[in-house]
């Protein structure tokens, strides 16, 4: 009798084992892909992070090496300015560096200081032109760069205290990191002026008497001519001489001769101190006078004032000395016309003198 196929509940229960295995090996494998994937984005965020690091450390790195050029760039300026600021204290001429723009002044040495007589706190932050006496020549150089120098002139610089000094000033403009700059050179020259007026007065006097001398009178004479053309006023000469020189350095010798030139000079120095008046050596024993804005009668009185004067200093003449030194005075008032020439005036005047002479010595002739 054939056996009866077996389809019992072990046959069953073996299939329900193999189902229940492949559900548990799909679960697991779902778990090993999440896995894997959550290591993926790990490995992917740690990557990341990596580059993220290096491109930090290359940055900071890059920043290091820019602040160390920084540092150095600065070190280098700085030591460029003292350098600069060095030159500036050697540097025996004035210096003045200023903002072309503004025309503020921003360096100053000390030269610059001294004549000026102020401290740097006085100076820096100020407009220059409020230390020149033409300030406008100064204001003219400000705002736009210009040539590269500009020629010397002289000038006045005022410090804040009052201090007046001439000076020799030069400008010279230039740009400096696009910035407009301009230095200002400046040279002391009081003493060089003072040396030049010097030369100019001892040009223009008389050694032996102190007076001014012929040269001298021809500029003043021109000079009132002038001014009395244009207003129209009286102008008036006085030409004298000392009577009977040649005789008296003859008697006295040259020594006696040249004190009586000097004692000349002394009384003509009394006699006429208006501002007015000018009195000069005009030549050997003579002198002239140039009177401004006086009318005749005024000019006669004046002339007569003069020859009193050299008569009642009692100097001796002659082998006796008995008698006194005395002048003979030519005088000629006019009132100049546009066009004209003192010459002519002058030579009025010493006919006057030499009328004064031949009429007898020691009195005062009127040009007529």
């Amino acid at each position: 009798m054939p056996e009866k196929t077996h389809n019992g509940p072990s046959q069953g229960r073996g299939r329900g084992v193999a189902v229940g295995e492949s559900r548990e090996l799909r679960v697991v494998t779902g778990a090993t892909e999440r896995d894997r994937l959550e290591c993926v984005r790990c490995r992917t965020l740690a990557d990341q992070v990596r580059g993220l690091e290096e491109r930090a450390e290359q940055q900071a790195e890059a920043l290091e090496e820019a602040t160390a050029a920084k540092d150095d760039a600065t070190a280098r300026l700085l030591h460029t300015r003292e350098r600069l600021s060095a030159v500036l204290r050697a540097i025996p001429s004035g210096i003045i560096i200023v903002d072309g723009a503004v025309g503020i002044i921003m360096d100053v040495n000390r030269a610059a200081l001294d004549i000026l007589g102020a401290t740097p706190e006085q100076v820096i932050g100020v407009p220059i032109s409020g230390f020149f006496q033409d300030p406008e020549h100064v204001a003219s150089t400000a705002g736009t760069p210009g040539p590269a120098g500009a020629e010397s002139r002289e000038t006045t610089l005022i410090g804040p205290g009052g201090k007046v000094t001439p000076v020799l000033h030069n400008i010279v403009q230039f740009i400096v990191d696009g910035e407009f700059r301009a230095l200002h050179s400046v040279t002391d020259i009081a003493r060089q002026k003072e040396a030049e007026e010097a030369l100019q007065k001892a040009s223009m006097t008389d050694a032996l008497t102190q007076l001014p001398n012929r040269r001298a009178f021809q500029a003043r004479i021109h000079e009132e001519w002038n001014r009395a053309c244009r207003h129209e006023r009286p102008l008036s000469v006085i030409i004298c001489d000392v009577d009977h020189f040649k005789q008296y350095n003859d008697t006295n010798g040259h020594l006696e001769g040249d004190r009586c030139l000097q004692k000349m000079g002394e009384i003509l120095t009394g006699c006429f101190q208006r501002s007015t008046e000018f009195a000069a050596r005009w030549g050997g024993e003579e002198f002239a006078v140039v009177l401004s804005e006086v009318n005749p009668e005024e000019a006669q009185e004046r002339a007569e004032v003069l020859r009193r004067a050299v008569e009642e200093a009692g100097m001796p003449r002659g082998p006796d000395r008995a008698d006194p030194v005395t002048i003979s005075v030519g005088l000629a008032t006019n009132v100049p016309e546009v066009g004209g020439s003192p010459d002519g005036f002058l030579d009025q005047a010493d006919e006057a003198l030499y009328q004064a002479k031949e009429q007898g010595r020691n009195r005062v002739m009127v040009a007529s």
